[in-house]
């Protein structure tokens, strides 16, 4: 500790805690731990906040104020949070409170921070390549191939948003 006492410090603490801008205040709850009861859900909902966000999972089958179901939530708070930007702006909901997904930001969050997305892309690549390669002949034209090609990276990218 950095405070000669414990009287400077809880001056200094009440100090800052004066400056609290309570109209300026963002939270953030994780409801879906083990130990969060249907009880702590409804008090949270009467809470009412203006800038928050209730994170859950698919075990949760109630209304959640400003909820928003994480379908692949982990106890793991630092995965949790590379998680939760698939699902939201955390950034814009920090600058203007809003709660949503621009297609903008989904697509840079894929390219630049979800750790699978090249894997799964390349995956992807691969197997086409050996599929162009093939002498099976199994594949028809290459016209086809390529629509079939299109149509799977279609379908993945929708999976995504």
């Amino acid at each position: 500790m950095h405070y000669r006492s414990q009287e400077e410090a809880a001056s200094s603490f009440m100090k800052r805690f004066e400056r609290i801008d309570y109209d300026n205040l963002f939270v953030k709850i994780d409801l879906g731990k083990s130990h969060v009861t249907p009880d702590d859900i409804q008090a949270w909902n009467e809470l009412n906040l203006r800038n928050s966000v209730a994170l859950y999972s698919s075990t949760i089958n109630q209304e959640v104020h400003n909820g928003l179901r994480i379908a692949d939530w982990t106890h793991d708070g630092a995965m949790m949070f590379d998680i939760t930007r698939k699902y939201f702006n955390v950034y814009g909901w920090l600058r203007h409170g809003d709660i949503k997904r621009s297609t903008g930001y989904r697509i840079i969050n894929f390219l630049f921070f979800d750790p699978t997305a090249w894997g799964q892309a390349s995956q992807y690549l691969r197997v086409l390549k050996q599929r162009l390669n093939s002498d099976s002949g199994i594949l028809g034209k290459p016209t086809n191939l390529i629509r079939s090609y299109f149509r799977g990276l279609s379908c993945y990218w929708r999976s995504l948003f």
